[in-house]
């Protein structure tokens, strides 16, 4: 009590003072408080914003675009049909004859553009303009999105300001301005500015390589890995092979030194060397790719899971180039099964494999099989896409070439004369689509020893061929080769040398002079040089392609081998 009384105001100064600070820290206590709230409520606010778009992206991402635009095309039929007929009523056939020029995905890829992403776009750009990260992490959704609907054009803007957030507002070693730098690359590839590409793709990847190894944690050696893969895709489609070939199984010793892909990721990789050297022409090893990729996914996932599809597709596609038909079938079958449960009969995908099942039954001369899968893809294709359709008429031909093969060139030819027109009077009469049903009418009647109906069809096929594709485009080869037989038919030997010689060039360079279409062309050249008496360049032409068919023992050849050795005896007069 003395001492409160002899410093009394010593201790009420003091006391004042305590108070102040006091109040000062609740003060402040309350403000961090406060400000604690804002920052979690700015946070919730932030994720719930992740969470709803992430959502959005998932649902868009999985959306198949050809057949959403398949399915507003059929509404559209649908209301076409319960529209009452009055003057104003728009006629079916016009109708048809716009949606077969339409692009399904083309037209839901549109709609989702218009109406949904630049929307989007505009409202992060207005709604979020003080948040610059967390307008990049926005626009990174939207690109994800781009991607996963397959349009890529707009993708090049999006990664471009996404990057330009990015880098505004962190360093440039920071993992989220190497990820939209990626995004930039991988855009400009999917828009085929490969230069551009190379040229991102490479400067990042040297940048990724640089960094220590230390500081290379397991996003950044996920983002390493997937940059030098996007960069091996790049490198082959500019032509450089043994880069990209070298690049890509780079790539794959190091993901399994690395060891931070998941197995599914890591036999993805294997899809991709595959793919490079597929590009490359080196199937056989491209083959064996496929295959370690489709049959670790088998051992990954449950049966008839569609992740396996695509994979499945691609070793199916690659046993059909080396000739493996019977095993191709199977996996195309399989392919099949998968894509009837996930998706259904009528969805693109399952009739786009039934047309490859269809091929190969054709190939392996399962004729009949092939033309039952053939008109049950053409029953539902012309259901659901209409009569017109490209792809109806797409498998119409198919099924007109296999009625001739078989044995029935007459309900062929009347199948293909139909395709013919309806593809003039749909596309036009200098559309390729066009050019290829006519020659397809062109052939029908040469099988049928009606040359001279034949010539004057397939004779403005061959020159348009030329004057748009050039000589040595494959299409054009085809052409020239059924000029000659027609020609060659109707007695003008003469005039059947040059499509004929230019026929067995192409074929011989891209397939090789023992192929069966080489030595098949081959025969009717030396025919065409003899019959106008050239025997010299008839007998190079035996010498070349035709003497090592005519030596061999028959008991050696297959079935294919030995019926062109029959032909050919058949030619020589023996």
């Amino acid at each position: 009590g003395k001492f409160v009384r002899r410093n009394a105001l010593a201790l009420g100064s003091a006391s004042a003072v305590l108070l102040a600070l006091l109040a000062g820290l609740a003060a402040a206590t309350l403000g961090m408080l406060e400000a604690q709230r804002q920052f979690e409520r700015a946070e919730a606010r932030q994720q719930a914003l992740e969470q709803v778009s992430g959502f959005q992206q998932r649902m868009l991402a999985d959306i198949d675009a050809r057949a959403m635009g398949t399915g507003i095309i059929e509404v559209m039929r649908e209301q076409l049909a319960d529209a009452p007929a009055d003057g104003d009523a728009v006629d079916p056939a016009l109708f048809e004859a716009i949606a077969a020029r339409a692009n399904p995905a083309d037209l839901a890829r549109e709609v989702i553009d218009r109406h949904m992403l630049e929307r989007a776009r505009e409202t992060i750009e207005a709604d979020f303009a003080d948040q610059p990260l967390l307008q990049a992490d926005l626009y990174d959704a939207v690109f994800r999105v781009y991607d996963g609907i397959g349009l890529h054009p707009p993708q090049i803007g999006v990664a471009q300001r996404m990057l330009e957030l990015r880098r505004a507002g962190l360093a440039a070693g920071h993992i989220d301005v190497l990820q939209a730098r990626r995004h930039l690359g991988d855009a400009l590839f999917r828009n085929t500015d490969y230069e551009a590409a190379r040229g991102a793709l490479q400067s990042l990847l040297a940048d990724l390589e640089s960094r220590p190894r230390a500081a290379q944690d397991e996003t950044s050696l996920e983002l390493l890995l997937g940059t030098r893969d996007s960069l091996a895709q790049t490198l082959v489609e500019l032509g450089e092979r043994e880069a990209a070939i070298e690049t890509a199984r780079r790539n794959l010793e190091a993901a399994a030194r690395y060891d931070v892909l998941d197995d599914e990721q890591y036999l993805g990789l294997h899809g991709s060397v595959g793919y490079v050297l597929a590009r490359s022409g080196q199937l056989p090893e491209a083959l064996e790719h496929f295959r370690r990729q489709a049959e670790g996914l088998r051992e990954l996932l449950p049966e008839g899971d569609p992740d396996l599809a695509g994979p499945l597709s691609n070793l199916g596609a690659a046993l059909a180039a080396t000739g493996q038909l019977e095993e191709a079938l199977d996996i195309s079958r399989e392919v099949l099964a998968i894509y009837e449960r996930a998706y259904g009969r009528r969805h693109p995908s399952t009739l786009r494999v039934m047309v490859n099942i269809g091929n190969m039954l054709s190939h392996l001369d399962r004729v009949d099989e092939a033309i039952a899968m053939y008109e049950a893809h053409n029953a539902a294709s012309r259901e659901i896409n209409g009569p017109d359709h490209p792809n109806t008429l797409r498998g119409m031909l198919n099924l007109a070439s296999a009625m001739i093969r078989v044995g029935r060139p007459g309900d062929g030819l009347e199948t293909v004369r139909d395709v013919a027109e309806r593809r003039r009077e749909t596309l036009g009469p200098e559309h390729l689509d066009t050019l290829t049903a006519q020659e397809l009418h062109a052939n029908a009647l040469i099988d049928l020893d009606r040359h001279a109906e034949a010539l004057p069809i397939i004779e403005p096929v061959h020159r348009l061929r030329l004057d748009m594709l050039g000589p040595d485009h494959p299409q054009t080869a085809a052409a020239a080769w059924w000029l000659g037989r027609a020609r060659l038919g109707t007695g003008d030997a003469a005039g059947a040398i040059e499509p004929l010689r230019a026929a067995v060039d192409s074929n011989a360079e891209r397939h090789g002079p023992e192929h069966s279409a080489t030595i098949t062309m081959a025969m009717h050249l030396f025919d065409a040089l003899r019959r106008t008496g050239d025997e010299q360049a008839a007998e190079t032409v035996r010498a070349e392609y035709l003497a090592a068919l005519e030596s061999a023992d028959p008991e050696t050849l297959d079935d294919e081998r030995r019926r062109l050795r029959e032909e050919w005896l058949g030619i020589r007069g023996e």
